[in-house]
């Protein structure tokens, strides 16, 4: 599948050009089932590595085009790039007083700086990064005896003041996207790495980047837990186009769906315009409910389960730094409440927070709700949730 509007090449017979869709350019990688859509600005602006003469602008610094020359299996002489050894995940600050070196923690955060699985918005893979930053104004402070963190206040959880992850002791990583090579293969090592590289018992809550992270996340907690495992995501989109290379954020829940160790798929929040047509709707393992109370308590019996958070669940108006904003969303008090549903019927043993995308984020609104929500999904995998005491603050 050529386009015109693409020069019929091979560039050191490596990359392919497929084809031209909204600026975009689907890109093959020769001799591997593996395919990227990359922006068409790019694509003009990697030629030059690869000998072919165009003019481009400066459109990127020198760092991120080496990381986009990585993804893609190139280095800038073109030639193919071994996978890089040792341990994808490392140890960084966040909420100030989290790192990646406490033997003792309970869970851990691992921002995962990756789009590539992007479908439509790029951006995401800034959002890691950003709320790391930002996360130093809500240091947390140790307990007298440092036994663990003093943990947060929320006043206006689940119609009451709540303090999350009192006594509690966590991790967080950041999981380096230029230790892969491929969108596809770069998800396999994370998967690899939450599995071998934390703790068993220690509960993983990540932060994206693109939607395609849930698939290296619930397979890792498929393989440290030895359970099948129930995904309940919250998402304006379905996220189930057929499994075809690469995984990405359109076909993450397809892929899914066709793994053995995935038990059932429960979605609330789905929502919008789709053409009329063939789905893999019909699935048998994927389930489309408006409320976590639609799931049967029998789903949840030996079972590992994973909540995945794409932020465009939530309504525009509620969250618009997201990278597909969709109407007529939730608002925060409902998610918080299906939330609190979720955890009256299950564990939840592993999640993520997708989609954020820091450059709309105008006054951090959607930063807060990230914070928000990764805090809350911390305390109920933990179990440092209780009723607060606190009438100040």
């Amino acid at each position: 599948m050529s386009d015109s509007r693409l020069p019929t090449l091979l560039l050191n017979q490596n990359l392919v050009p497929m084809k031209v869709q909204h600026d975009f350019v689907l890109v093959a990688i020769r001799g591997t089932n593996t395919e990227t859509w990359l922006p068409a600005a790019v694509w003009k602006r990697i030629a030059p590595y690869l000998g072919v003469t165009a003019s481009f602008d400066d459109l990127l610094e020198p760092a991120q085009l080496q990381l986009l020359l990585r993804l893609n299996m190139l280095t800038p002489s073109g030639k193919a790039e071994d996978r890089k050894k040792g341990p994808l995940l490392k140890g960084v600050p966040f909420f100030g007083r989290t790192t990646g070196t406490d033997p003792q923690a309970e869970a851990s955060i691992v921002c995962v700086p990756f789009d590539t699985g992007s479908q439509v918005s790029f951006g995401a893979r800034k959002g890691p990064e950003h709320l790391r930053m930002v996360s130093r104004y809500l240091e947390g402070e140790w307990l007298p005896d440092l036994s663990g963190l003093v943990g947060w206040y929320i006043r206006d959880l689940w119609g009451g003041a709540y303090t999350l992850l009192r006594g509690a002791r966590l991790n967080a990583f950041v999981a380096e996207p230029e230790k892969a090579v491929g969108s596809t293969d770069y998800l396999e090592q994370l998967t690899q790495s939450l599995v071998e590289e934390l703790p068993a018992k220690q509960s993983v809550w990540m932060l994206g980047g693109d939607h395609s992270i849930t698939y290296a996340g619930v397979r890792a907690l498929a393989r440290k837990t030895g359970k099948p495992v129930v995904l309940v995501f919250f998402d304006a989109h379905l996220d189930a186009a057929p499994p075809v290379e690469p995984v990405h954020s359109a076909n993450v829940v397809g892929w899914l769906l066709d793994d053995p160790q995935l038990a059932a798929v429960y979605q609330i929040g789905n929502r919008g315009i789709v053409p009329e047509g063939p789905s893999r709707v019909q699935h048998p393992k994927l389930h489309i409910v408006s409320s976590v109370q639609d799931i049967p308590f029998s789903a949840f019996q030996e079972i590992a389960v994973y909540c995945s958070l794409d932020l465009d669940v939530l309504d525009p108006s509620v969250a618009p730094a997201v990278s597909s904003p969709v109407p007529n969303g939730l608002r925060l008090t409902e998610l918080d409440e299906q939330l609190k549903f979720l955890h009256e019927r299950a564990h939840i043993d592993a999640g993520d927070i997708v989609e954020y995308q820091q450059s709309k984020d105008e006054g951090m609104l959607t930063a807060q709700i990230v914070f928000r929500l990764l805090l809350t999904g911390l305390a109920i995998s933990t179990g440092h949730l209780e009723p607060s005491k606190t009438t100040e603050v």
